[in-house]
């Protein structure tokens, strides 16, 4: 049996241990027993801190106690447990509540549970334990990373699909939050939206890039990329919900897809969602035979074809509620400058979006990361004012996202954080954001900010083509 590499022994990077607790003497002997370890220690006094050094700099394990004020241990654990991108990251809840409560932790998905008063010696050793199946789990990303930068090679080599990945990844989840999917079918459609096309491998190029129809026997070469794609990623146990969705995503309702030819309820709920919005993206991107269709004439066009039998109705009527779930853009004058606001308290929206009127700006708004990514490509605002904290995917790891992409690189990114932490400023500047600001906002550091960014509004805007 192969030997897991040792994390107390990388030569890369040192391991970094998350330390949340509100007492200022555990938080210290925590901290000095893991430096003892060799390993890096950060330090925070709630759950709210804790997240937001998660979202700047994800830790390698967490020990966080059960009981602090504002949001708690088991809050911590759920919450981290949700998110995609951090879900196996290990963490140990240190509590003195009583064994009654452990039920309570394991349905927040803790990893491990030490009691106080606790021996160092033994914390050790969970600490120790923790690392090694984080160590495993990052081999076993290593190789989902792998297949999905093969998948993305498969996608470069027609410049008319770029970004259709990633598009499909924010979609897919979308839409699975829509229908109220659990976290492991909305992991296996971020996943699907790399994959799906993965068995195209197979295909040659003359065929893959081919502008004119398919022959009989090219069509038939075509078709078997979902079956190669699912066999290629059989072999990992991680993969096996995506697996679905790489075999039946050319399947249609009524039966006349590829390549099992299954009807109705046969079509598994994450394939329907991944047709869909494969549908979707490739009818609102340009395609050498077409011009990209308006995102409303496209929608259309699937509620069309969920009457011909081929999509799921009530996962084409969700997908458009979801795509119509952003705040529409308010009037403005000629020339005004346009502000997307991603924000998912609806309060905190509407001042935001009285603030910004006032300022005679357009309004485009979005509940979540996925969505305010969506809309910043589409829409190319003049400033993004993001929240930190959102649901799902963080506030820094859009920013990220959006900083990474060429085509969104220079809009200016305000971030929004209730935090007063020391060292929020230098997290906001390091996920890439140009500026940030605290919740409750004033309404004069709000106009200050937003104005250093501001074109200048005489005139009408160029818009991209």
């Amino acid at each position: 049996m192969a030997r897991l590499p040792d994390p107390m022994m990388s030569p890369t990077r040192p391991v970094r241990i998350l330390i949340a607790d509100d007492d200022p003497v555990v938080r210290e002997l925590l901290t000095e027993m893991v430096e003892e370890l060799g390993h890096q220690a950060v330090a925070v006094p709630d759950g709210i801190a804790a997240l937001a050094s998660i979202a700047a700099q994800p830790p390698d394990l967490v020990l966080s106690d059960v009981s602090m004020p504002g949001l708690n241990g088991f809050e911590l654990c759920r919450r981290l447990k949700a998110d995609p991108a951090r879900r196996l990251i290990p963490v140990i809840l240190i509590t003195g509540i009583g064994d009654e409560f452990k039920i309570q932790g394991v349905e927040a998905g803790a990893d491990d549970f030490f009691a106080k008063p606790f021996s160092l010696g033994d914390l050790r050793v969970r600490i120790r334990v923790g690392l090694r199946m984080k160590a495993f789990t990052d081999e076993l990303e290593s190789a989902e990373a792998v297949l999905c930068a093969l998948g993305k090679s498969i996608e470069a080599k027609d410049p008319y699909t770029e970004g259709h990945c990633e598009r499909l990844a924010d979609y897919g989840v979308t839409l699975g939050r829509a229908l109220g999917l659990g976290q492991e079918e909305l992991q296996a459609l971020r996943l699907g939206g790399y994959l799906h096309d993965l068995g195209k491998v197979n295909v040659p190029e003359a065929i893959l890039l081919k502008a004119g129809p398919l022959t009989p026997e090219e069509r038939r070469i075509m078709e078997r990329h979902p079956q190669v794609g699912e066999e290629i990623c059989r072999p990992l146990r991680s993969l096996q919900a995506v697996l679905a969705i790489i075999r039946h995503h050319h399947e249609r309702l009524d039966g006349s897809g590829y390549p099992d030819g299954l009807r109705g309820d046969a079509v598994p709920l994450t394939a329907r969602v991944l047709q869909v919005v494969d549908v979707f993206d490739a009818l609102t991107t340009d395609r050498p035979y077409r011009r990209a269709m308006p995102q409303e004439a496209a929608l259309e066009a699937l509620e069309n074809e969920s009457r011909l039998g081929w999509w799921d109705p009530r996962v084409v009527r969700a997908f458009g509620e979801a795509m119509a779930g952003t705040r529409p853009p308010t009037p403005a004058g000629r020339g005004a400058a346009r502000i997307l606001v991603i924000e998912d308290d609806p309060t905190n929206l509407e001042v935001f979006a009285a603030l910004l009127e006032n300022e005679g700006c357009q309004i485009l708004t979005a509940g979540s990361a996925e969505l305010g990514l969506q809309l910043a490509a589409a829409e190319r605002p003049d400033v993004i004012l993001m929240d930190v904290l959102l649901p799902g995917m963080t506030g820094y790891e859009a920013a990220r996202r959006l900083k990474a992409d060429p085509a969104t690189a220079a809009i200016p990114i305000v971030a929004l954080t209730a935090q007063a932490m020391r060292g929020e400023e230098g997290r906001a500047k390091a996920a890439g954001c140009d500026a940030y600001l605290m919740k409750p906002v004033d309404a004069q550091a709000f106009r200050e900010t937003l104005r250093r960014f501001l074109p200048p509004r005489e005139g009408p805007k160029d818009r991209p083509v």
